[in-house]
């Protein structure tokens, strides 16, 4: 078998062969008089564009195109593009930085980076500024930080999709056209297909498998052995084995319906909700400690406890997503509903050194936001939002405006705690028991000195100790939450720094040139996604618009959103997807295995009261 050439070597010998005139732009070497010179050369290229394309072609993980998105193609945009693109008409060096391929061939240096290999990279040598005569950028060098997220993707494999080609200028997204994509249509049950076996079929979902695999002229197997089966069954729904007592009942139990009984049984068990509720906890990002700068201090295990009680009681799915959102603003939800938001007010929270300037805090909050974003979107619409940071989504049909609507509604939300008892001010009793702490971590101070000016100050910290005790709901429970507020960072009075100060107020959120937030542009109104919508997206009006964006996913996204949780489950009962990218419903996603299937189970499910459980029988 032929080893395919490596680029950097065909590159010289290319370089080596071909001339061409600068003037008429023609072909001067080789003759054409030699045929057989010109056929080599032709063989030559060929076998290296085979090598060329079989790299490109390797499969690029989520986490790759992740980390491209996020980190990596902000970073082209704001520190090469300018040079190196098609769409700044600039190729300085004869280097284009715009897609994979132009990387590969490189500029007049030759080829830019070898894929999996930093070390043989020109462009990461460049980026380290170690040979004076290759030095990128040329007017100063990028900070640590950028060079090793450079180093790092070069090293993943130089992942780059290949709808970001140099051919390709910037465009406006075709929100109506976006729409004609298969997961934001509407859902449908798909009539039952017909299949040769049809003595096979036990429930409905069964034809449509069989008649994939009868397409294929494959065979189903038969029926496992009972003991096989609900040893199957227990795992799947519980995560415990079966006893050999309840084994031995079902082997004996001949009635028809011993199965369904079997399944019933045990979607009443406790053990339910916590088998599945750990599924969602790892979607939901879930700790059990929290770190000491974060601005809930409640306990995390009632969010977990919530999410496992909520299972348990067969809570509809779209109240279940609801409540994360906005339980404090939801008519008709409990006191105890309220843990329901550690969704929100969990979220990692980044260190904020406030010594420092106030771009760089600016900086720090707003991927916060980000990661929210990229949180909300991922795990209940299979969409990766946080990619419209800096640009319109480079394959989905989501605009920089889609993503800073939605950052307005975090931008309007406060990391709080919560009380599960009503008429608790859970904000203030979290702020009462900070101020305790303090004031009586003096006292201790001052115990150990005899002076008569301590004892009198003593008896004052403990007067002030013993008023803040008498808040409002002072020793209820408390849980991680959050509550309107707006987050604004402002440079520290009287001194360098900054401070971080909340208003009781919403805002609107500006678009943050190239997602940098000190570079602010137009305002951008709070609302729903653009493509999500049935026409153009209303404003959401309700405080920070969390209660609009939770009655907006059920509303306008519900199908969507009933796709993904379908294909969770599925994948969770079979090990692989209908989907098999289960947080990546857009272009970039693998298309279903059985369309159909997933289409008739979504629209079911929906129309079954939005049911897990009955998901699960199914």
């Amino acid at each position: 078998m032929y080893k395919p050439v490596d680029i950097a070597d065909f590159w010289r010998i290319l370089r080596n062969f071909l001339r061409i005139d600068s003037r008429t732009g023609k072909l001067t070497y080789p003759p054409a008089e030699n045929p057989l010179l010109i056929q080599s050369i032709l063989s030559l290229i060929l076998i290296a564009c085979l090598g060329l394309f079989a790299s490109q072609g390797r499969a690029s993980s989520p986490a790759d195109v992740a980390f491209f998105e996020q980190k990596v193609r902000p970073l082209l945009i704001e520190r090469c593009h300018a040079c190196h693109s098609v769409a700044s008409d600039k190729k300085k060096g004869g280097l284009l930085l715009d897609s994979r391929a132009a990387i590969l061939i490189g500029g007049d240096s030759g080829p830019a980076a070898v894929a999996g290999d930093p070390s043989k990279s020109l462009m990461v040598q460049a980026l380290h500024y170690t040979n004076t005569d290759l030095q990128m950028p040329p007017k100063g060098k990028l900070a640590q930080r950028e060079i090793e997220t450079l180093t790092e993707w070069v090293r993943r494999g130089l992942y780059y999709p290949e709808s970001a080609g140099t051919a390709k200028r910037e465009r406006r997204i075709d929100i109506v056209a976006g729409k004609q994509f298969w997961s934001f249509q509407p859902v449908r049950e798909a009539a039952v297909p017909q299949v040769k076996h049809s003595d096979w079929p036990i429930r409905r979902i069964d034809h449509f498998t069989l008649a994939a695999m009868e397409s294929r002229n494959l065979l189903p197997t038969g029926p496992a052995a009972k003991a096989t089966l609900i040893r199957r069954a227990k795992f799947d729904l519980l995560g415990l084995p079966p006893t050999p007592e309840e084994v031995d009942r079902f082997v004996l139990n001949n009635r028809p319906n011993a199965y369904a009984e079997l399944i019933e049984g045990w979607l009443k068990s406790p053990h339910y909700g916590e088998r599945w509720g750990r599924y969602w906890l790892d979607l939901a990002r879930y700790c059990d400690i929290g770190e000491v700068w974060m601005e809930t201090k409640g306990l995390p295990y009632r969010y977990r406890d919530w999410i496992v009680r909520a299972l348990n009681e067969d809570m509809p799915y779209q109240q279940f997503v609801r409540l994360q959102l906005a339980a404090d603003q939801m008519n008709g939800a409990r006191p105890e509903d309220r843990a329901a938001l550690g969704f929100i007010g969990l979220s990692p929270t980044y260190w904020k050194e406030l010594q420092l300037p106030v771009e760089i805090i600016k900086t720090i909050v707003s991927d916060e936001y980000e990661e929210r974003i990229h949180t909300l979107s991922s795990t209940f619409l299979g969409l990766n939002m946080a990619c419209a940071r800096c640009h319109d989504h480079k394959n989905d049909p989501i605009t920089v405006e889609d993503y800073y609507a939605l950052l307005g509604v975090f931008a309007s939300t406060r990391q709080a705690d919560q009380a599960l008892s009503a008429g608790v001010n859970g904000l203030a009793v979290a702020t009462a028991r900070e101020e305790v702490g303090k004031l009586e971590a003096e006292v201790k101070k001052l115990s150990a000195d005899k002076a008569a000016a301590s004892a009198a100050k003593m008896e004052e910290l403990k007067r002030k100790v013993a008023q803040l005790k008498k808040t409002p709901g002072y020793d209820a429970p408390l849980v991680p939450g959050a509550v309107d507020a707006t987050l604004t960072v402002v440079a520290a009075k009287g001194t360098h720094g900054s401070q971080v100060v909340y208003q009781d107020k919403p805002q609107d959120m500006p678009i943050e040139i190239r997602g940098n937030p000190n570079k602010p542009g137009a305002l951008v109104p709070r609302r729903f996604v653009s493509v999500l919508s049935a026409g153009e997206p209303r404003r959401f009006e309700h405080g920070s618009g969390r209660v609009d964006l939770a009655n907006a996913m059920v509303d306008q996204a519900g199908p969507l959103m009933a796709r993904v949780m379908v294909n969770r489950v599925w994948k969770s009962h079979f090990g692989t997807g209908l989907v098999e990218t289960p947080s990546d419903f857009g272009s970039q996603g693998e298309r279903p295995s059985h369309p159909e299937l997933l289409e008739d189970l979504a629209a079911r499910f929906m129309s079954n009261g939005w049911s897990l459980k009955w998901l699960h029988r199914e």
